[in-house]
């Protein structure tokens, strides 16, 4: 018989104060060469996980969060982030309509389109966003994504006038 103990599984408690703390982190002011990231998904968990794990990241901040497309291009004005994360389900306008008027507010932004379904991935990106995660993917595969669009902005901005 083995003697391994369960780990302890984090219950509503746990994760309140873990959000709490999050967002002492976040509301700090962070170097202007941090990664200011905007998060835009419907679903109350997956923002916490996205949070959670972007958070850990060194150089990168979540500067917002949306639920909606009023709320996305609310914050995007205010807080004007580097990338934003967007849910392709995003209750809204049209994606098409969303990301140029995204880019109308922040020209240099960077978007990955989210979706649970890989065949959004095309959609997605004749629609102008930047890259595609799906969500059924290991997070590796979304902090992969979120470098490359690091780098191709970088590139991009320091070749611009």
């Amino acid at each position: 018989m083995s003697n391994l103990k369960m780990p302890h599984l984090p219950d509503a408690e746990d994760f309140v104060l873990l959000d709490t703390e999050l967002m002492n982190v976040s509301q700090s002011v962070p170097p202007d060469n941090w990664m200011h990231v905007l998060l835009a998904d419907r679903q109350p968990k997956v923002r916490f996980a996205l949070r959670v794990l972007l958070e850990r990241q060194p150089g990168v901040v979540v500067v917002g969060e949306a639920v909606n497309v009023e709320e996305l291009i609310t914050q995007t004005r205010s807080k004007r982030p580097d990338l934003v994360i967007l849910d392709w389900d995003l209750p809204g306008l049209p994606k098409s309509d969303s990301l140029s008027l995204l880019r109308k507010i922040c020209p240099s932004l960077s978007v990955i389109a989210l979706s649970g379904h890989s065949e959004a991935r095309r959609g997605a990106l004749i629609a102008g966003a930047d890259a595609f995660a799906s969500k059924v993917d290991p997070p590796e595969r979304l902090l992969a994504t979120i470098q490359e669009c690091t780098r191709k902005r970088y590139r991009k901005l320091s070749h611009s006038p």
